[in-house]
């Protein structure tokens, strides 16, 4: 019996870790698109592993419906293939078997936290290996003249995994875990070298919160040890802001700013949604947000805004549905988590929220799938 339940535990663990290391690796950037293929084949696989195989299953079905009656709408209201709209159906709907089915044993669910502040340096040890054979570099220098950092991702994905596992690291603090002020100065480090401007304002905005708030539950050494650190987070953040700014202007030769540089995402939103308005209802289907570039109306393949995705996507009448089933897949239940729980929980929901404004984090795994196993070990360590 404690042979199986070793198995189990065993199991659970290299099954979780496997798949947060998946994700440490932009495959379809650093390789191919079957690569990428074969990479979420492989989360879909392990993910029903850690399902079934460990016998922790809670059935929450909210999500995977509201996908079911949008991926209906795309063959009925579409001309969306029935596979492509299947594929899309089950890419969108793997992250969500964590949060929604499984249910984690009392020992991982006190790693998974310590396993996402670790992915970020996961990836930049990666980068290193790719850097050293070649295949690409840890840095990546831009048009703009910044160079940042993107491990062995590209700098977007490199972002998410650090914004996500410096809000796991906020949470590690709160829960007075051992070296969790090491793990948020490293990846408040790397998200800052990775220079996304979204995630390094949502880090601050959560920051501060979580100092103001939650100053009550830390101790004195914990208190004194950031503003033992604060001058030189002072310091290093004026070498910052003074590249954030070099991504976000364009200088003439007098001196004078030429123009906001938002990476595009002006031109995208205004694209995709004058294409939206053309079918307000039920939109395009779903999956078929990729297609605007392949037709040549915008040079991204994505609109960076996930609400604004939902409208070309699956129209105002399927984005609203599938809006209200997540919604009700974040919120039900919340309210009997403890008060600290309770409190990360909705500030890290509230921070998704503003993210989803300027980034895809729906359909980007390097964001959702850490993003849900650290709600998901929120929600579970209220049942302790």
């Amino acid at each position: 019996m404690n042979r199986l339940k070793f198995d189990r535990a065993f199991i659970e663990f290299f099954t979780v870790g496997s798949i947060l290391l998946t994700l440490s690796v932009s495959f379809d950037y650093k390789f191919d698109a079957i690569s990428s293929t074969v990479n979420r084949a492989l989360i879909l696989v392990l993910a029903c592993t850690l399902i079934f195989v460990t016998g922790k299953i809670k059935i929450k079905i909210s999500v995977f419906i509201g996908y079911l009656l949008v991926f209906i709408a795309s063959i009925v209201f579409n001309d969306v293939g029935l596979f492509r709209a299947l594929t899309a159906y089950i890419g969108l709907c793997v992250p969500w078997l964590f949060f929604l089915t499984y249910s984690p044993s009392f020992e991982l669910k006190r790693k998974i936290p310590f396993m996402i502040a670790l992915l970020p340096l996961v990836s930049v040890f990666f980068g290193l290996l790719f850097q050293l054979f070649g295949i690409s570099s840890v840095f990546r220098a831009e048009y703009t003249g910044v160079s940042r950092l993107q491990g062995a991702n590209i700098p977007a994905h490199f972002s998410f995994l650090a914004y996500v596992a410096f809000l796991s690291s906020l949470f590690l603090w709160i829960s007075k875990a051992k070296y969790a002020f090491f793990f948020i100065i490293l990846n408040l480090l790397l998200l800052s070298l990775a220079l996304t401007r979204g995630p390094m304002l949502l880090a601050a905005i959560a920051s501060l919160y979580v100092f103001f708030v939650f100053r009550l539950y830390l101790n004195r050494k914990v208190i004194t040890l950031v503003l033992m650190a604060f001058p030189f987070i002072l310091l290093g953040s004026f070498f910052i802001v003074e590249r954030v700014m070099m991504r976000s202007t364009a200088i003439g030769s007098d001196g004078s700013v030429l123009e906001v540089n938002t990476s595009g995402r002006l031109e995208a939103w205004h694209t995709y949604f004058e294409l939206a308005k053309k079918k307000p209802f039920f939109g395009y289907g779903v999956g078929t947000s990729t297609e605007v570039r392949e037709l040549g109306y915008t040079n991204f393949g994505v609109p960076h805004n996930e609400y604004l995705r939902f409208f070309y996507e699956y129209g105002l009448i399927g984005g609203f549905v599938l809006f209200i089933f997540i919604s009700w897949a974040f919120l039900k239940g919340s309210k009997s988590m403890p008060y600290i729980n309770r409190k990360l929980y909705y500030l890290f929901l509230t921070l998704f929220v503003l993210y989803a404004i300027f980034d895809n984090v729906l359909i980007t795994y390097q964001f959702l799938i850490p993003f849900l196993l650290l709600m998901l070990s929120l929600r579970s360590r209220s049942n302790e």
